[in-house]
């Protein structure tokens, strides 16, 4: 039907942004994990907002495709303004949560009609499981397209313009397509839905729960799953495009389900309940068994068959929640429907705001307090757990309950984050035992594991990457980092570094007298935990060091 691959296009068009503005706020913002979270919780606001604000306009007497036409032409003038007004805040100055809050705003609009796209092309065509399914399939092209190919071979600029060209073309086609055909109720009418025992209240608790659970895992497993796969440009784009292929396999199979009458707001509870045990198999997967898996990816040497590979590690470990996530919303949808019949575009607009409600609440939550705080084993535990209250609030019978006695079960079999994993990253299955680990935490923005060699180096590793040793060489090197500078000026006063490592270059400095005041910006709160900005980077501050202060004396202080 060729409203479907309208919607596909449009779902195409807005993940090729996505990964545009996922790209660009790296460079605005620094940290990855801020920069995920902004990205996320701003993308789902604004999908919440439109969905919420779209029904409640009178637009009976206009033709749905007409509206939707219009829709992808504001999509596209948005999202060109974000993608050439967004550099321009980087030179802007503004502290850490002016930035963030501006680039939020610039972003709104855009997500703001994406979101209202969906309730706009319910009321041509009610067929909210198949419209769902193909609106993400669209969006895995896009995201392969923007990640694989746009990016890699042209620019950011370029990949902006073939999404806006993409949105152009659906418009047209939609506005051509609604002068040639009226709204034919016998072909594009969904059946109705069959009645649930499920209250309402419990429907929207349980989608507002499956929000913030496959936001907050996206966000978890995106950031482990980087330290597996190297933490390139492509990782976003291959978990993206894993989760997204999951979510559109999922409401492909809710809408069989519903077209077979089954009770929606049963399966909906039992596709909770499996999702419980679903993330306990993500846990294992990620910690487990594809940290011994990685030593096959150190014999292949060709790039595209280590991104196949990257791409099947990841649907191993991602793809069954990801298709319980995608057949939990047409579900809610004609959940819904039964308990409150009427506008199609209110029903499906209620249900999209509460689900993207809980997404924003899961992308911010999780990355910037949970993380932090109680580390990324305790919080997949929380998430665990509020898949099976949402799945109880639904489903109430003997059977419902022994289930979720066993989920709770899971909850054990969730293991800890490996210190080893943080250290060596890819190649865990090859150092794993080979030295000490003397410490390890997970941070706001990135994983800090330290570990000591039998030779008696200490390494500092973050995110699977070495970031200082004090081996000789590297100890030669970062002392150079400090001398060839101060060398060079010959009589400077003040002194800054970007990034703060073991702090052996800024010690460097202290050897020359002219030098009062040493400041180093650190954007990960564990590097240095002191006097952290609203973004929680660290602004380290020296002042009137002694010029006898030896590059020793410095990192025994810092």
């Amino acid at each position: 039907m060729p409203v479907l691959l309208l919607f596909a296009g449009s779902g195409c068009a807005a993940l090729i942004y996505e990964v545009v503005w996922y790209q660009q706020l790296q460079l605005v913002l620094g940290g990855t994990t801020i920069s995920l979270a902004i990205l996320l919780s701003t993308f789902m606001g604004g999908l919440c907002l439109g969905s919420i604000a779209f029904p409640r306009l009178p637009l009976s007497g206009h033709h749905p495709l007409k509206v939707f036409a219009v829709i992808e032409l504001a999509i596209t003038a948005c999202g060109l303004l974000v993608k050439f007004t967004l550099p321009a805040i980087s030179r802007a100055y503004f502290d850490g949560a002016s930035i963030a809050a501006l680039a939020a705003l610039l972003m709104l609009p855009a997500t703001f009609f994406m979101g209202a796209s969906f309730p706009a092309i319910t009321r041509y065509s009610s067929k909210w499981a198949l419209l769902y399914g193909c609106n993400t399939a669209g969006a895995v092209l896009g995201c392969l397209l923007a990640g694989f190919y746009l990016l890699r071979v042209y620019d950011m600029a370029t990949a902006a313009w073939v999404g806006a060209s993409i949105n152009i073309l659906v418009a047209v086609l939609s506005y051509f397509l609604a002068g040639q055909r009226q709204r034919e109720q016998s072909l594009d009418e969904e059946p109705a839905s069959a009645e649930t025992t499920a209250p309402l209240w419990a429907v929207y608790l349980a989608i507002g729960l499956s929000g913030f659970c496959a936001l907050g895992a996206e966000v978890i497993w995106t950031r482990l799953l980087g330290m597996l796969f190297l933490g390139t440009v492509y990782v976003f784009s291959i978990i993206l495009a894993v989760f997204l292929t999951g979510i559109a396999s999922g409401g492909s199979l809710a809408s069989i389900a519903i077209r077979r009458g089954k009770d929606p707001g049963t399966l909906l509870g039992w596709s909770q309940m499996l999702l419980a045990g679903a993330i306990a198999w993500g846990s294992v997967c990620v910690m487990v068994i594809l940290p011994r898996w990685s030593a096959y990816l150190l014999t292949v040497t060709d790039p595209w068959k280590t991104f196949s590979t990257d791409l099947f590690f990841g649907a191993v470990a991602i793809l069954p929640s990801a298709i319980l996530w995608g057949a939990s919303f047409p579900l809610a949808c004609a959940a819904a429907k039964g308990k409150r019949p009427g506008d199609a575009a209110q029903v499906t607009g209620g249900v999209y705001a509460v689900n993207t409600m809980g997404a924003i609440a899961g992308a911010l939550i999780v990355s910037l307090l949970l993380i932090p705080s109680i580390g990324s084993q305790s919080a997949e535990r929380l998430l665990l757990l509020l898949s099976a209250i949402g799945a109880l609030a639904l489903v109430r019978s003997k059977l419902s309950a022994a289930c979720a006695v066993v989920a709770l079960a899971l909850i054990a079999a969730i293991p800890p984050v490996s210190g080893e994993v943080i250290a060596y990253g890819r190649y865990v299955a090859q150092q794993r035992g080979l030295s000490e680990l003397l410490w390890m935490k997970e941070g706001r923005n990135s994983s800090v594991a330290y570990t000591k060699w039998p030779n008696g180096t200490v390494y500092i590793n973050v995110n699977g990457h070495v970031e200082a040793t004090s081996e000789d060489y590297d100890m030669k090197l970062q002392r150079m980092v400090g001398h060839l500078p101060a060398l060079v000026h010959g009589n400077a006063k003040s002194v800054l570094g970007i990034g703060f490592g073991a702090g052996v270059s800024a010690g460097t400095f202290t050897r020359y007298p002219s030098i009062e005041h040493i400041t180093v910006c650190e954007i990960e709160p564990l590097i240095r935990p002191r006097q952290p900005d609203s973004l929680g980077r660290r602004i380290i501050q020296f002042s009137k060091i002694p010029a006898h202060a030896s590059s020793s004396t410095m990192r025994g202080t810092t």
